[in-house]
């Protein structure tokens, strides 16, 4: 299940004048072309920030060498490791009020997932 955060209200880094609430117009997001933007997978994530507010979400897929060898060859080889490289898949940019957005809209989706779940009985 997917989550649609809507805000009708400036976010914090708007330079806008408030707005009279009478003036607000609620308009739905149609989300177009969804199916032709490829999923990818990732399993790293790391969030950074700028002075003006500015958040870069960045995203990507860890691929550690296959361990086919023994438990000392596996070890050996990890420990021969200076470090493993991370793909990067996207990298979004956002204001705090859309971060805030983003994080709620995960959160929302794991705990409907997690009841799902326990529904099944998994």
């Amino acid at each position: 299940m997917a989550t649609n955060a809507k805000s009708t209200e400036p976010t914090k880094a708007s330079k806008r004048k408030p707005v009279d609430k009478d003036e607000i117009v609620s308009v739905p997001l149609a989300w177009v072309g969804v199916d032709d933007v490829p999923v990818r997978a990732i399993n790293q994530a790391y969030s950074q920030f700028d002075p003006d507010g500015l958040f870069v979400l960045t995203v990507g897929i860890a691929n550690p060498p296959p361990l086919t060898g023994g438990k000392k060859a596996n070890k050996e080889l990890l420990q021969s490791l200076s470090a493993v490289k991370v793909t990067p898949v996207a990298r979004l940019a956002m204001t705090e009020a859309h971060a805030e957005s983003v994080m709620k809209a995960l959160q929302k989706n794991v705990k409907q997932y997690r009841a799902r779940k326990k529904a099944e009985g998994k």
